[in-house]
């Protein structure tokens, strides 16, 4: 390297886990600033950060806050969940995400009247090759990875 020239510093979370931060400052819409040669990007922090879907979500929200905590010895998850300007005055959730807390994978059950969801609704996951999910007619089902989140923009 040349003299005076800075290497920047290894990235000490996983993807998965950067994922979860992109995603938790893209809720409470705070201004992205990288500190870092965006020349120098990867491919994979360049995706990261210009993910369309994340990025409009943050733009698109009225409205954002903690729903569900849950922090027992069977589970362990926060789930977040936002309304969007388009949607006026609803409070109905037009974005839902599910953090994982656990440092290993669980199975996650997310009550749909706890969300303010209708039975079996619809949605579009954001970030893609995300953990597969399904809606039963009473809950959100996915299995997240350690850390992972499930990032929703329901349809």
């Amino acid at each position: 390297h040349e003299r005076g020239a800075r290497v920047p510093p290894p990235i000490a979370h996983t993807l998965v886990e950067q994922r979860a931060i992109l995603t938790l400052w893209a809720l409470v819409q705070s201004p992205l600033i990288l500190g870092t040669d965006l020349t120098t990007l990867s491919n994979e922090t360049h995706n990261l950060v210009a993910q369309q879907g994340v990025l409009s979500m943050s733009e698109d929200i009225a409205l954002a806050f903690e729903a569900l905590r849950v922090n027992t010895s069977d589970a362990g998850y926060i789930v977040w969940s936002a309304t969007s300007k388009a949607a006026g005055a609803s409070m109905a959730p037009a974005y839902i995400a599910v953090f994982n807390l656990w440092n290993q994978t669980q199975s996650v059950q997310v009550p749909l009247l706890d969300l303010g969801l209708p039975p079996s609704p619809t949605a579009t996951a954001l970030w893609p090759n995300g953990s597969p999910f399904h809606f039963t007619a009473t809950a959100l089902s996915a299995s997240l990875a350690a850390h992972e989140v499930l990032l929703l923009h329901m349809d």
